[in-house]
Order: C-alpha cells, then structure tokens, then sequence
C-alpha cells in the first residue's frame, strides 16, 4: 500500500518520539564535538536521493558535518556549486542545511531530521524548499545490509516550486578486498512529487565506490554511478535520466 504525506509524517513523529525518550548515556567527559569536512567534485549533478539529474556540467561539493557526542544531534551543511564559478543562475548552485538526530535501536540505526534547501536560481528564497526525512539503516546480514530513505519536501512557493514525497531504498554489499570495493543498488520512487508524474519507481542506480585512507583522518573515495529510467519516460509525464556519472570525495574527520 502507498503511503501518502499525512501517514509518513505519522510515522516519521513516532520514531522521533521512541527514539528522543531513550536514554542518552554521556560519558565522563560530558559533551563534545566532532564530525567531518569533505570536499568532493562530480563530473555532473544527478541528486543522490532524488535521482534528478539537475546540472550536466561537472560541480564541486563541499560538505561541512559536527556532531554533538554523545547525544546523537548534528547539524550539516551541504553545498552544490557549478563549474561556472558558483551562485550563478543555473540548478547546479545551492546549499543544504540539516539538523538532525541520529540513534542506534534495536540493531537498526535511525536518522530523522529537518532540512532547508536553497536553491540559488529559483527566485531567491520563494523558489526554496524546507523538509523532514526519515532514514533506517537495517542489520548487516554479513557483508551486505539495506538502508531505506524517505523526505517529505514542502514548498515556500507553490508557485515556483511543489513539494512531494520521496522515498529510496539501498542494498548495499562489501567485497572484503585488501582494498575494499562497496557495491550499491538502489531504486528510488516518488508521490508526484515537484510537479512531475507519480510513479513508485522511478529509477534505478548501481555504484561502484572503494576507499583508500591517507593518514588517520582523511580518506579518498572515488565512486562511478550508473542510472537507468523505471519509470515514465519524459514523452509520458516522466522527469528522470538515464546517466553514467564519476566522482571522487576527500574527507577529513576531527573529534573522537
């Protein structure tokens, strides 16, 4: 059965609500901060989640994170420029900032949390989105384990730009080289969401990534992604691509 907005956010307030009321155990040294600044470059912009292909031209990523130990709140700034310079007026420019809390129950890892999205170019702040997401990371079931995403968007501006429900499901596999290669299958689906078509599916994608450490707090990870359409086409009211795409992401961690 679908679930639609008001179920999801049902669902998305129990979770908070269970996962808030557990006990947060802190350590001897109270609270303290860590978290990572990773900066990544793409031959294009193609959404993770979503699965848009919003900019085709090559895009930097700079990715700030802090997490407020041990109490599992973070806040992240996420950031998209183009290789036109950054804050043009092209979907290659914006900025994501997440608050959020994340908890370890049941052997199943919960992420909720709150997001705004700037999107440069769509009329200033009328074009920008506000969001709420749910993310379940499952058991591994030895070297492979699943991870469900779900966001709900909702609009500044109807008129510029609609909200929808969105939702992704991952399978994820490690092969235990002495270089370890991480394979990940996906398909990703929507409610109608940005004005575009329902579909359940709407796209599926295969990444093939590895990591190589340098040091104790940096490690190199370059990834290839390949996407392939599911659902409508764009003749029949469809909005996804079918892309290769590379990219490679620097990552620098600090604190514990």
């Amino acid at each position: 059965m679908k679930m639609n907005k008001y179920q999801f956010l049902v669902v998305l307030a129990v979770f908070l609500a269970i996962t808030i009321a557990t006990p947060v155990r802190a350590d001897e040294e109270g609270l303290s901060l860590s978290g990572s600044i990773d900066l990544a470059y793409y031959s294009e912009y193609t959404a993770p989640f979503a699965g848009l292909t919003i900019y085709t031209g090559p895009v930097f990523r700079p990715v700030l994170t802090i997490n407020l130990d041990p109490t599992g709140f973070y806040f992240n700034s996420w950031n998209s420029f183009s290789h036109e310079g950054g804050l043009n007026d092209d979907l290659g420019d914006e900025s994501h900032y997440t608050i959020g809390y994340n908890k370890t129950l049941w052997g199943m890892n919960f992420d909720t949390s709150y997001h705004y999205y700037n999107l440069y170019p769509l009329d200033n702040s009328t074009g920008d989105l506000t969001a709420v997401a749910l993310n379940v990371v499952f058991p591994k079931i030895g070297d492979f384990w699943f991870c469900l995403r779900s966001e709900l968007d909702f609009p500044l501006d109807r008129d510029v730009r609609e909200g929808g429900l969105l939702y992704k499901v991952d399978l994820f596999y490690t092969i235990p080289w002495k270089i370890p290669i991480t394979l990940d299958w996906a398909i990703g689906g929507h409610d109608g969401a940005y004005g575009m078509r329902p579909e359940f599916v709407s796209f599926g994608r295969f990444t093939i990534s590895t990591c190589f450490p340098l040091g104790e707090s940096i490690v190199v990870t370059p990834e290839i992604d390949f996407q392939k359409v599911l659902g409508y086409s764009e003749e029949n009211g469809g909005a996804f691509e079918s892309r290769i795409f590379v990219g490679i992401n620097f990552s620098y961690k600090f604190g514990k």
